[in-house]
């Protein structure tokens, strides 16, 4: 599970992410595979400072229950919660060692898996994340892009990450990200091959795992242009999947 100190340093640094074009792209993409939230629950592992919570519960999710292993991730989420009251809470929990939470209707898992650096432990958590679902239920997972070319990491700073691919760990690279906020923050994880979280869904019971196409919306393929976002919809450096748990 990751270091949480490196999140704890990074607290209200992070919510600038939404706002640099990887995280417009992220955002687009991700709200572009979550099922109608109408009266549906949510379970938000790996919340951060509860961007996508935020978002889940405008959406019209009946509830929403954000986790995070980060103090201060919480500490920025649970302000936020306080400045603009919308019936969110949050508890410190990681996506490995969390008990059962509930049933939700829908689990999202938004780059924890990223953290993990053993197949045991990648496992593991994919099944925390399945039984934390109603049957029926879906799981939304982003993870750093398995199939993303290696000749393709000096364009991404154009979109506002520097990717420096390290060693391999068994079966995963661990890579350091830089992020171009004002200022600027690090932080190290690790990609897993293609494959992998196929794989990991169907031993934890899962079905129907879909990726999901990268989406900019129009109004920044507009203001922008589609050759600066060429690169990033042909190879982005993440990847959303969706998966279900089944009815029995």
């Amino acid at each position: 599970m990751p270091e949480t100190s490196q999140y704890d340093e990074i607290g209200e640094l992070y919510e600038q992410v939404g706002d640099l074009p990887f995280g417009i792209a992220e955002r687009a993409t991700v709200l572009s595979a979550v099922p109608d939230l109408r009266d549906r629950t949510v379970l938000d592992v790996g919340c951060g400072t509860g961007t996508y919570a935020r978002l889940f519960r405008r959406a019209g999710a009946r509830q929403v229950l954000g986790v995070d292993p980060a103090r201060e991730m919480l500490a920025v989420a649970r302000a936020a919660e306080e400045r603009e009251p919308l019936g969110i809470a949050y508890e410190r929990y990681d996506g490995l060692t969390m008990p059962k939470l509930g049933e939700f209707d829908v689990v999202a898992a938004i780059w924890p898996l990223s953290h993990v650096g053993d197949r045991d432990s990648y496992d593991r958590m994919v099944a925390n994340l399945a039984e934390n679902l109603v049957p029926g239920g879906q799981l939304l997972i982003v993870v750093p892009n398995p199939d993303a070319g290696s000749d393709r990491l000096d364009d991404y700073p154009r979109y506002g990450m520097t990717v420096f691919p390290g060693g391999y760990t068994g079966e995963c690279v661990e890579t350091r990200i830089r992020v171009h906020s004002d200022p600027p923050f690090e932080f190290s994880g690790f990609g897993w091959p293609s494959g992998v979280l196929e794989e990991s869904c169907a031993a934890a019971g899962l079905t129907e795992v879909r990726r999901y196409p990268t989406v900019v919306p129009e109004p920044d393929l507009a203001e922008r242009g589609s050759e600066f976002w060429a690169v990033l919809l042909e190879s982005s450096m993440f990847a959303v999947f969706t998966a279900r748990r089944g009815e029995n």
